[in-house]
This record gives C-alpha cells, structure tokens and sequence, in this order.
C-alpha cells in the first residue's frame, strides 16, 4: 500500500507539473507571436530575410516562418523537460522504495519494526512497511536473511547510480547547449525590448 501511494503522488506532482509547463509553454508562444506589435511590416522577432517582409504576401511567410521556429522551439523543450521529468520520478520513486529497503533489511532486530511504527504515527498510507523485492528472482528465495537483504539494496543501488550515469552522458551536454540556447533567447530577447 505504500508503494502504491507513493506511486499515485509521484505521479499526479508530474501530471500537475507537466500541464502547467504545458500551459506556460503555449502562453509564452502565443503572446510572442500574438501580443507583440508588429506595425509598419515589422516582425515578432528581428531577422534578415532575403526578400522583403514589408509587403504583405512576404509579410505573412516571414511570420509564419518564425511563429513556426518558435512553436517548434519550445515543443522540442517542453519534450526534453518532460523526458527529464519522468526519469527524476522514476527514480525517485525506486530511490524511496530503495530507502525503505535498507530501513527494512533486518528481519528479526526490533529497530526496523521501531522506525516503523513510528512513521505509522505520522502517515500510515504512505509509509512503506516492509521490504519490497525489485524482481521475481528476489520473491522465489527463500533463505530470507539481513546479508541477503542488504546484497539486494546494494546491487539495486549501483543499478540506480547506472540509470543515472548513462542519463547524464545522453542529456548532459544538450542540456548544457538549451541552457545556454535559453539564457542567450532571454538576453536577447530582453535587449530587444530595451531598444
């Protein structure tokens, strides 16, 4: 039962996070491209094309041009931000389950069963109370005992600093690169409304 709220939490945080980034993302587009004058054949955002963008026809294609670039823009950082999202909750969620694991690793000292029902006192819904095996291999053994246990924990542990490290060798640097993509739009952009 814990798992499962810990689970459903994780998970509605998430959902609340994702459609209020959503939203925000969608806000941001369209007052870019909707709210900011654009009089005398002027643009949402400077640029040199190379045909004239006062007259009408070209006019058009450059805007739908860079509300294009825009809308795409920031659907490739809604994508990369929500792939990051769902990892982080993934691994949190493995990393409370891998917590409680190691509360629970000793199974006949009373500690384990003291922090229990402690916890219980505060939230007895959410509070994991028991080991949890991480596969079916670890349910099937029967020679239950703390060195088994803690093995477990241990081998689950380095799995989790794996999943961390190979997401930090593929996301690393493109993070890297959007932050400084972000940081140089708001620069500009605040330059831009300076003038």
């Amino acid at each position: 039962q814990g798992v499962l709220s810990i689970v459903r939490l994780s998970t509605l945080l998430d959902q609340l996070r994702s459609y209020g980034f959503v939203a925000l993302g969608v806000i941001l587009v369209l007052v870019l491209i909707l709210v900011v004058p654009t009089e005398n054949g002027s643009l949402p955002i400077r640029g040199k094309f190379p045909f004239n963008t006062t007259v009408n026809p070209m006019h058009n294609v450059a805007f739908v041009m860079q509300a294009g670039g825009v809308a795409t823009a920031m659907a490739a950082i809604m994508g990369m931000d929500g792939m990051t999202n769902a990892f982080g909750r993934y691994l949190t969620v493995q990393m409370m389950i891998l917590d409680s694991n190691y509360r629970h690793c000793e199974t006949k000292w009373p500690w384990g069963r003291i922090y229990s029902v402690v916890q219980k006192c505060k939230d007895s819904e959410a509070e994991i109370q028991n080991f949890i095996p991480f596969s079916e291999e670890e349910i099937i053994d029967k020679s239950d005992s703390f060195v088994r246990r803690f093995k477990i924990c241990i081998k689950h542990h380095q799995r989790l600093i794996g999943i961390v490290d190979r997401i930090n060798a593929v996301f690393g640097s493109s993070f890297f690169f959007q932050l400084c993509a972000s940081s140089s739009i708001i620069c500009f952009a605040g330059f831009q409304a300076a003038l």
